[in-house]
């Protein structure tokens, strides 16, 4: 009975929304909040550079790009501040979104393995409530907390056909798990605390091809697709929910007729709606449209190494969304910089990230909270996220 009740908790607290209207975010709805899989300098540049950069895991193409043999590690803390009407949550999230590393099989082929975030749910909510339990009336803080992520592992090889094209394909295991709690404590010392966690385990397959050409002597195309291919949600052993790993399409263009200067714009749309089956009716899906435009230029230099200036403009949909009305969208604005270390066989990358999340509009939704509703008087997010990343060449 109590393995049972797990599944059906880890079940419904996987496909249901956050109530924003309680201490929450606007962000990590549904199966989480979605980083992009991008690294320290696409994110500098707002992922108008993913397509290009191989240290992003998102076009195989691009590991021709690591030239030698590499490691790539990625830490990004975000400090969040959601709102809901007169309420206010402030959180902090330390996320891990890629790790990568490359080494090369033969003068034109690059072999790449790399992890990074798909979906990260770390969350948390607290609330009074008040319900019947039988004949009386009962008063409870009710907290609830999920942690966990979903996760990309890549297996990729580029290959340099010649210096204007390159191609690239992967193979991508979908894996990770969220840990959700609910626990409440009641008011009156009649009744005993509630306290119930379970596990929510994740589990797929997609392949993915990419290319990388110049067009002329100053313009360079980038493109990738990603097919998702089965997807399970599991508690145990037991198979909860099946679905598809979402499919993914992206394109960029890179200028570089400016001396000193490259130019980019970035299209991407995901196919998040293949996962809906793992949900619930509550849960509303859609699928995410991603565009981002940046620029890297030459700065200062630093022990006879040019310093990389990165700046950006991100404007995307988030695919999750609270009783199936507005969708969230995001806006971001993005710097940061490079500094080359040991004769350019390393790398410190910074940037630093503010984004703006706009969700549901005021008198549209209502959220269901035992046995009353409440009114959201719109909701909406601000958030600082800073990325350090380190690259080490052989």
């Amino acid at each position: 009975m109590l393995r049972s009740l797990s599944i059906l908790l880890a079940a419904a607290l996987a496909a249901c929304p956050i109530a924003v209207g309680a201490q929450g975010t606007l962000s990590a709805q549904g199966f989480g909040y979605p980083p992009g899989q991008l690294s320290t300098r696409a994110r500098a540049t707002a992922g108008a550079f993913g397509e290009f950069d191989p240290q992003s895991p998102i076009n195989p193409a691009a590991l021709s790009n690591w030239g030698r043999p590499a490691l790539f590690f990625q830490y990004d803390p975000e400090f969040r501040r959601s709102f809901a009407g007169a309420e206010e949550d402030r959180a902090r999230t330390s996320r891990f979104p890629v790790i990568a590393a490359a080494l090369p099989i033969k003068q034109t082929l690059m072999f790449g393995i790399a992890a990074s975030t798909l979906l990260d749910r770390t969350w948390g909510t607290r609330s009074t409530r008040r319900e019947l339990l039988g004949a009386d009336s009962v008063t409870f803080i009710e907290s609830s907390r999920s942690v966990g992520a979903i996760n990309d592992a890549r297996l990729g090889v580029g290959w340099s056909r010649s210096k204007s094209l390159r191609l690239g394909a992967g193979l991508h295991l979908i894996t990770g798990e969220n840990t959700l709690r609910v626990r409440r404590e009641f008011a009156s010392t009649a009744f005993d605390t509630l306290d119930q966690t379970a596990r929510l385990g994740y589990g797929g397959i997609a392949g993915s091809v990419g290319v990388e050409t110049r067009l002329t002597q100053e313009i360079w195309l980038a493109g990738s697709y990603r097919l998702g291919g089965r997807m399970r949600a599991y508690s145990g052993d037991t198979t909860v929910a099946k679905a598809r790993v979402p499919s993914r399409l992206g394109a960029a263009l890179r200028y570089e007729g400016i001396r000193g200067l490259a130019l980019a714009a970035s299209a991407n749309w995901t196919e998040w709606t293949s996962m809906r089956a793992l949900g619930s009716e509550r849960l509303s899906v859609s699928d995410a449209l991603d565009f981002g435009i940046g620029v890297e230029g030459r700065g200062p230099r630093w022990f006879e190494s040019d310093i990389p200036l990165r700046a950006g403009y991100r404007r995307r949909t988030l695919p999750f969304t609270v009783a199936g009305k507005d969708k969230v969208t995001e806006s971001d604005l993005s710097v940061g910089f490079g500094i080359p270390l040991v004769r350019s066989r390393s790398s410190l990358d910074f940037g630093i990230e503010r984004a703006w999340r706009q969700g549901i509009r005021a008198a549209d939704v209502r959220v269901l909270q035992g046995a009353s509703q409440q009114d959201i008087r719109g909701a909406n997010e601000r958030a600082w996220t800073l990325s350090f990343g380190i690259l080490v060449r052989q």
